[in-house]
């Protein structure tokens, strides 16, 4: 029995996203330095709010899988980004339930598994952080071809760096989380 909804998140690309040649020859559509850069490097509103309609429809909890999960202050978002973006949901910190470990931190690793980092990573975290058969979880990252290799393909859900988490991607998270 699925006791837990798990969302594998990463930040850049997913929460924000890469700007336009447009944008960085000076084109922002009336948006203000302070919305271009959090639109950029940090938590963009109308991104989050994609987010927030996934934890909203699956009741998930977060595991921090961003290169963001080793430092709490952000330097667009400010102190403590992981309560900044809990606000953002309108839930409280305790949505996040961990972050996945850095590549060094797993016993077994090897060099030349470097390349698959992020998905090792990952699965670290559940075979260590769950009981089997206990969680549903997704992953939503803008890079997956690291992840694919140790989670199953159906778990994971790309976004596109230049347009991050969309309201069609949210509906494919709600579908892995909800199944």
């Amino acid at each position: 029995m699925t006791d837990m909804k798990i969302l594998f998140l990463d930040c850049d690309g997913v929460l924000n996203r890469r700007p336009t040649r447009e944008e960085l020859a000076g084109n922002r559509n009336g948006m203000t330095d302070k919305e271009f850069e959090n639109a950029i490097v940090g938590l963009n509103p109308l991104l989050v709010a994609n987010l927030k309609k996934v934890v909203d429809a699956t009741d998930c909890k977060i595991v921090a899988s961003t290169s963001w999960r080793d430092f709490d202050d952000h330097p667009t978002v400010g102190s403590d980004w992981r309560k900044t973006l809990s606000e953002m949901l309108g839930r409280n910190k305790s949505i996040f339930v961990g972050k996945t470990p850095n590549l060094s931190e797993c016993p077994g690793w090897e060099s030349g598994e470097y390349s698959r980092r992020r998905g090792l990573e990952i699965k670290y975290w559940i075979e260590n952080n769950t009981e089997p058969g206990t969680i549903r979880y997704c992953v939503v990252d803008d890079e997956v071809s690291d992840i694919i290799k140790d989670i199953p393909r159906k778990n994971v859900i790309k976004t596109d760096e230049m347009v991050g988490m969309t309201e069609e991607i949210a509906n494919k998270i709600i579908c892995v989380l909800n199944n």
